[in-house]
């Protein structure tokens, strides 16, 4: 399941390896866009929220704390020079 998570997060992720800025200068360059995390501190899960989440316009909600630690993960891994983040940050 993790492996489906990365990859769904990897189609969302461009990953720009060591583009040289210079003498001896290699930086990488992480941006994501439409995470739209949603603490979990912020919904009661209740039955709004729910047929909201499953009516949505392809959005993963149910599976943003997944794909936000994938996503994560992958960076602190990468250590790029520069994330960047835009778009939709939260739902």
């Amino acid at each position: 399941m993790r492996n489906l998570i990365v990859v769904s997060m990897l189609l969302s992720l461009i990953a720009m390896p060591a583009v040289s800025l210079g003498e001896n200068a290699a930086h990488t360059l992480i941006t994501a866009t439409d995470l739209h995390y949603l603490s979990p501190a912020l919904t009661d899960n209740g039955p709004y929220f729910t047929r909201m989440i499953e009516s949505g316009d392809g959005k993963v909600m149910r599976y943003c704390d997944a794909l936000t630690d994938a996503f994560i993960d992958e960076v602190i891994a990468r250590q790029p020079g520069c994330l960047i983040l835009s778009g939709d940050l939260t739902f």
